[in-house]
């Protein structure tokens, strides 16, 4: 099931630049559903929505960093399922970024976060960061080094795809007429 669309009806009544920052910011969907819908679904300039989907991938970092520890501490304490939870999430964040993270700490991080693949991205660099005890300041940056990085694949082969596809239409609309 295709998890933008719904998102996207549910946020209708909303202006098309916060939709995509809100969509940006969910951790399933991230830059990989806002800029498709931004440019192929607002019609929105492309740099536009690189900017806006950068801006909203970025909000949830200063959150997490600072809340997941002590929220995931506290609810452990009160509940074994939610100690089974975060107790799994931060052994896949430590798994995901073990010889390289701490091998090559921010440049790993970066790339990490670029590499647009599930339980990567900006939500599970921010919890490896935490993991593998990044400052601040260095999380940020590698993580908003890598969410530019990926923001910018992503847009190349969103507007690639729309001008493929549109080439295609236009072929075999035009070979129709022609018949």
């Amino acid at each position: 099931m295709d998890f933008t669309t719904p998102v996207v009806e549910l946020l209708a009544g909303f202006p098309p630049w916060l939709v995509i920052m809100i969509i940006s910011a969910l951790p399933v969907v991230g830059l990989q559903g806002s800029i498709p819908v931004g440019i192929g679904l607002f019609d929105m300039n492309p740099i536009v929505v690189l900017g806006l989907s950068v801006l909203g991938n970025m909000i949830p970092v200063f959150f997490i960093f600072h809340l997941l520890e002590p929220v995931s501490k506290f609810l452990s304490k009160r509940s074994p399922y939610f100690e089974k939870f975060f107790k799994s999430v931060y052994e896949c964040a430590e798994k995901q970024g073990q010889g390289k993270v701490k091998k090559y700490k921010s440049f790993a991080l970066m790339m990490f976060v670029a590499f647009p693949m599930p339980m990567t991205g900006v939500w599970m660099g921010t919890v490896a960061a935490i993991v593998f005890r990044f400052p601040f300041r260095n999380a940020f940056f590698s993580i908003f080094g890598g969410v530019v990085i990926v923001g910018i694949v992503i847009t190349i082969a969103t507007v690639t795809g729309i001008h493929i596809i549109d080439f295609l239409y236009d072929l075999i609309v035009t070979r129709n007429d022609l018949i």
